[in-house]
């Protein structure tokens, strides 16, 4: 006797079923067998034996999927598709002449929620379907009382001419009217309330409040009849014309139609499209900072997954020095030092800046004693406009996205008033055009991947993954690894994206543990010491990574059930699972090589993963000083003069701006100022370089290759025909509540969408704290009107907690 596991993804909890489509068609399973013994199956056969609920015995077979692993596909024969419980049994036959035979496995065919059969366990199908089921029911009832209210459409036409003759008995019919629309608000909040409740509960009210309105319906409906014999139908059926927004329609058909049908569907059509929702839906995500915590996911697969290349380049690796105060600026990343001896202390960079353009600009403050605040801001000789700025020794990483207000010349960094005393050092200062999250240091150009190899990563809730620790510890003021042999550590460090974790243990640690917090350019900025068996920490405000170690040998830790998660409450406890992946690309030599960057000038013009193909669609070239320049004259202003290059592959662009570069800005088609950058030709394939001409020992073509010995300049632009590659499969697991997904691209965080396979019944929680914002919307209710309005509502409350995100 052996069980079988049936494994994703057509397992949910109890249940075995098909994906989608018909069985007739698709009517294959896969699962595991598990004998107890060996699980090879190599050179054996397959035997399935089908009863049917009539007792007929059909023969069928297993195919070997994974022989070494016991993976195999069942197949259901169509005869033993046959509605109602059904007995499976598998018998295996080893090569080796050994037999196993699996007990009895019940499977139950029902017509499902889509187009042909699906096949569960011996349990009912969960919510959904008894849901559907009552909102079916709901959705006839409405169906009844519409069929009602159409037939008195014929009467219409008499009652208005009538209607005006009965001001007495309307009188009388608007004060029982009243009464009777205090009584549909009632029961209008009862059944709100009633949604509002549990999931778990949600069957037993909805029905409770489905009884509850198909009595009320038939006594209202009742009143109309009553009422219409009591000569009082004039008024009320002129009163049925009004809808619920108050809005008294020309004929009783038009205001039915006002108040059913939504857009250009009908009650009837979403309840029908409610009839092909599936118990789990594909969502879709998107990130642009290089990971997202993906909530409600299922044990699955990452599908659809999509990136996108970047280039950005940091306008102050090559800024020139303007001004310097008590200041020093030291190399390409502009480490600067400000000393303040009862004086002011300030560097600027000249950079052109236009009013309305948008920037980031990120810095880290290693050292700060002075006794006043410093700016990051920009402006001119004589005026300045803080963008960040950081108070008396105050230190970490700062980074914020601006718009400019007004034409600028300078950043400036540094303190601006007399008087103060202290030393300021702020590094890796980074600054780049529009808006960029998470703005990690780079110097000149970089793209995603950065000319590193590109990983994707998915995990659950437990950052702790035993195979990453290792023997070593620490340096609780340094944040850097030391040797320890009694101690150990994580040998890797873990994003974060929320503000608060929660570590845990199973029982009391073996030694004090600590919790180390990094910033986006991995510099330490603190740790948490502690040897409780839970504690939530709050995280710094710029911490986005984090490292673990305990005072204790490797081999004791891991005896321990240890969990690291992403919250404010400790939860159950899970094993930490990962899947981790390289991007290769096969070459055109027919190896498979890491792809190394993605580059972009925007999301439309630019590298891209997607579909199981690399698309390269942007080229990036050093210009040193050797290629076949030609001065244009055409171009040449008072203060600059141009020189252009013919280049073949890249492709024409009338707006001129499909070209970067790390020392020149894009200029497109502002390329007539008066001002050094970079443009295309509008007309053909090369660029033009507009450079200041007293920049040049001599204002010709070689006078500029000389430069551009001396200056290298990288430019990066779009190619004129893509070349596509094939990508290895990327086909990265998702995990149960909670999936993360990160990429290791370097300084430049990618672009990214994907879809994550989620639980309906899931959103149906989410969204009931929703539904209490229906009740201002609710429809308003009149005699003649109440048993349409009323099923309508209960109709529409149970379509909006069920519909899931459009996709």
């Amino acid at each position: 006797m052996f069980t079988i596991d049936f494994t994703k993804p057509w397992l949910y909890k109890d249940i075995i079923y098909f994906n989608q489509g018909n069985l007739s068609t698709n009517n294959t399973l896969r699962c595991k067998l598990v004998t107890g013994g060996s699980d090879d199956f190599t050179g054996g056969s397959i035997a399935c034996t089908f009863t049917t609920k009539d007792s007929i015995e059909i023969s069928g077979f297993g195919k070997l999927v994974d022989a070494k692993n016991g993976i195999i596909d069942i197949v259901f024969p169509s005869n033993s598709l046959v509605v109602g419980t059904n007995k499976l049994e598998v018998l295996v036959n080893r090569a080796d002449g050994g037999v196993a035979q699996s007990p009895p496995i019940m499977y139950d065919i029902w017509q499902g929620l889509t187009t042909g059969n699906g096949v569960e366990a011996e349990t009912n199908y969960p919510i959904l379907i008894e849901l559907i089921n009552s909102t079916n029911e709901a959705s006839n009832k409405a169906n009844l009382a519409l069929n009602k209210a159409n037939s008195m459409i014929t009467d219409v036409t008499d009652a208005i001419d009538n209607a005006y003759r009965s001001a007495n008995e309307a009188d009388i019919a608007t004060s029982n009217a009243n009464t009777k629309i205090e009584e549909v608000e009632t029961a209008k909040t009862e059944m709100i309330k009633q949604v509002g409740n549990s999931i778990a509960n949600m069957k037993v009210e909805t029905n409770t409040a489905i009884d509850n309105m198909v009595s009320k319906t038939d006594e209202k409906i009742t009143d109309v009849n009553r009422a219409i014999a009591a000569g009082t139908k004039d008024l009320e059926v002129k009163e049925s014309r009004k809808d619920a927004n108050g809005v008294v329609h020309d004929t009783l058909e038009q205001r039915l139609k006002s108040d059913l049908i939504v857009g250009d569907k009908s009650l009837k059509d979403f309840v029908v499209d409610m009839n092909g929702m599936k118990e789990t839906q594909d969502l879709a995500y998107e990130t642009n900072t290089g990971y997202k915590v993906c909530n409600d996911t299922q044990v699955g697969t990452i599908k659809d997954l999509k990136l996108y290349g970047k280039s950005l380049v940091n306008e102050l690796t090559y800024a020139y020095k303007d001004y310097q105060l008590g200041s020093l600026i030291d190399g390409l990343n502009k480490k600067v030092t400000l000393n303040c001896t009862n004086s002011a202390s300030h560097s600027w960079f000249k950079k052109d800046i236009k009013n309305g353009e948008v920037w980031t600009v990120s810095f880290d403050v290693l050292e700060n004693t002075l006794d006043a605040y410093f700016s990051f801001a920009y402006g001119d000789s004589s005026t300045h406009t803080p963008i960040i700025t950081v108070n008396s020794l105050e230190k970490g990483h700062f980074e914020k996205t601006f718009t400019c207000s007004k034409d600028s010349n300078i950043f400036k960094i540094g303190q601006f008033n007399q008087g103060k005393n202290g030393e300021v050092v702020i590094d890796n200062i980074c600054l780049v055009r529009n808006q960029v999250a998470n703005l990690n240091y780079f110097e000149g150009i970089a793209s995603v991947g950065n000319g590193n190899e590109i990983e994707v990563l998915s995990r659950n809730k437990n950052l702790l993954n035993y195979n990453d620790l290792e023997v070593g510890f620490i340096d609780s003021s340094t944040g850097l690894n030391t040797v320890s042999n009694d101690r150990c550590r994580t040998n890797d460090f873990y994003i974060v994206e929320s503000k608060n974790i929660c570590i845990s243990f199973d029982d009391t640690p073996p030694g004090a543990y600590r919790i180390y917090e990094y910033d986006i350019n991995k510099k330490f900025i603190k740790e948490t010491c502690s040897t409780d068996i839970s504690k939530i920490i709050n995280l710094n405000a710029s911490t986005k990574y984090i490292k673990f170690s305990c005072v204790a040998t490797l081999d004791d830790v891991k005896n321990f059930k240890i969990q690291i998660e992403e919250s404010n409450i400790k939860t159950n406890f899970i094993n930490s699972k990962r899947d981790k992946k390289p991007i290769l690309f096969k070459d055109t030599d027919g190896a498979w090589k890491p792809i190394t960057e993605l580059r972009g000038i925007d999301l439309n013009r630019c590298d891209t993963i997607e579909n199981g193909k690399f698309k390269n669609r942007i080229k990036e070239s050093v210009l040193n000083g050797v290629e076949n320049y030609v001065s244009d004259v055409v171009a040449n202003q008072v203060k600059t003069i141009a020189f252009a290059l013919s280049i073949t592959d890249r492709k024409v662009d009338v707006n001129r701006d499909n070209i970067i570069s790390d020392k020149f800005k894009t200029l497109g088609i502002n390329f007539t100022r008066d001002e050094e950058g970079i443009f295309g030709y509008g007309g053909g394939s090369g660029f033009v370089i507009r450079i200041n001409r007293d920049r040049l020992e001599t204002q010709d073509i070689q006078g500029f290759k000389k430069w551009l010995q001396l200056n290298n300049v990288t430019i990066v632009y779009e190619l004129s025909q893509e070349i596509v590659y094939e990508v290895n499969p990327l086909d990265l697991q998702s995990f149960e509540n909670e999936t993360m997904i990160a990429f290791g691209s370097g300084a430049i965080a990618p672009h990214a969408s994907w879809k994550i396979t989620s639980s309906l019944p899931n959103f149906v929680k989410e969204l009931s704290n929703k539904i209490k914002q229906l009740q201002d919307q609710v429809y308003k209710t009149n005699v003649a009107n109440f048993a349409v309005a009323l099923n309508t509502l209960d109709t529409k409350l149970r379509l909006d907690r069920l519909e899931a995100p459009q996709m």
